[in-house]
């Protein structure tokens, strides 16, 4: 009797399945398939691919369920006075909002702070302020009202004729080794770096021992105060630095809340090369990714990417292309579908929904400067850590 012959097993998988597979997968493994063969190691330059992609990412958003919006603004009258205002945004189209009181633990007059944009760590945000020439920094739990004042650091009262100084925070985030609550910043005390009773510090701040202490480290910094160039996850604060070796040059600066080291990703621009244009990149999270989101600032067209691997530049991936958008600014946020805040240049809030490419005007005038952090709510004493 003929023994009938087995079936041959093949490794091979149709096409149409393996692209089913693989736009579900994240970045970064994906980004490390592209050596298994040939047509995987091209998969980004093929155009459907990216779009499938791009599609099922934004489809896919975070973990934001139970997180609501705050808006932060400033509105300059006839008179260039300025007004700080907050508000927590809810319900479609962001329609309804409230507006609420901003801490006030210096008892002064009209009291304004920014949100660092780290954003908010088990439902308490980093807040910063000049209130009377004094850098001023709270940690402030908006549910429970519970605010807690940072102290200001040896640094500060170092004596200077200039007596001077400018502090640019990089980053509020939390270290599960150590469970404490950190944030790090940038000092110069004095006007020129030849001041012999000055000089140029990194510091980090300790909820647990409540203390500054200088860090010994050579560290690219990011802009003064510059808005969306500040991220946290999963204990490393993140900022964009610009011209750190060359002045085209843009990276990723990671920082490690417990190790105290930083590593650096370089940015590809993404963009068409244009001499003499100077551009902007906006850092933001993107359903649970580093993101960024670059422009030349006299156009109105918005390139973002996201990262698959820490210190990879190749793993940059850029999945869409906005715009151009008409009289618009720049971006100020995220909401928590992965959606687009701008500020257009007359000052108007509007919402571009990345999915359907339909704008939503917010209804929002005459701001002179915007910010929009995603805010999961807490009980928890600050810092939820037994001090």
């Amino acid at each position: 009797m003929k023994k009938s012959p087995g079936k041959k097993v093949t490794s091979h998988i149709p096409y149409d399945l393996g692209i089913t597979i693989l736009v579900k997968l994240p970045l970064k493994s994906l980004k490390r398939l592209g050596c298994v063969c040939k047509s995987w190691g091209i998969l980004f330059e093929n155009s459907n691919f990216i779009n499938i992609f791009s599609n099922n990412f934004i489809s896919n958003h975070g973990s934001h369920d139970d997180a609501s919006l705050l808006l932060q603004v400033t509105i300059t009258n006839f008179s260039d006075t300025r007004y700080h205002s907050l508000y927590s945004l809810y319900g479609d189209s962001f329609i309804n909002r409230v507006k609420l009181e901003w801490p006030n633990p210096f008892h002064v007059e009209n009291p304004y702070f920014y949100i660092l944009d780290s954003g908010s760590i088990n439902g308490t945000l980093c807040l910063y302020s000049d209130i009377n020439g004094i850098f001023i920094i709270v940690i402030w739990n908006p549910i429970t009202k519970e605010l807690k004042v940072i102290p200001r650091s040896p640094i500060e009262f170092v004596p200077s004729p200039y007596d001077q100084y400018f502090v640019v925070l990089h980053g509020f985030g939390y270290d599960h080794i150590q469970d404490d609550y950190k944030i790090i910043r940038y000092i110069n005390v004095g006007l020129h770096s030849s001041d012999i009773y000055g000089g140029k510090y990194w510091e980090i701040y300790s909820l647990r021992s409540n203390s500054w202490r200088t860090l010994d480290i050579g560290m690219p910094g990011c802009g003064l105060g510059t808005i969306g160039e500040r991220l946290y996850t999963l204990g490393m604060c993140h900022w964009i630095s610009k011209g750190y070796t060359n002045k085209d040059d843009s990276y990723l600066v990671s920082f490690n809340l417990n190790g105290e080291i930083f590593n650096t990703t370089l940015i590809p621009l993404f963009m068409d090369a244009e001499l003499d244009h100077e551009f902007s990149i906006h850092s933001m999270m993107l359903n649970g990714s580093i993101a960024t989101i670059s422009w030349y600032d006299d156009t109105t067209t918005f390139h973002i990417s996201i990262l698959g691997e820490l210190g990879v530049k190749e793993s940059w991936i850029k999945l869409f292309i906005v715009g151009p958008l008409s009289c618009v600014d720049h971006p100020i946020g995220v909401d928590k579908e992965g959606n687009i805040f701008f500020r257009k240049q007359n000052g108007e809030l509007i919402l571009l929904d990345l999915r359907t490419n339909v704008i939503s005007d917010l209804g929002f005038n005459g701001w002179y400067t915007s910010q929009i952090v995603i805010l999961k709510g807490s009980f928890l004493p600050i810092g939820g850590i037994n001090l």
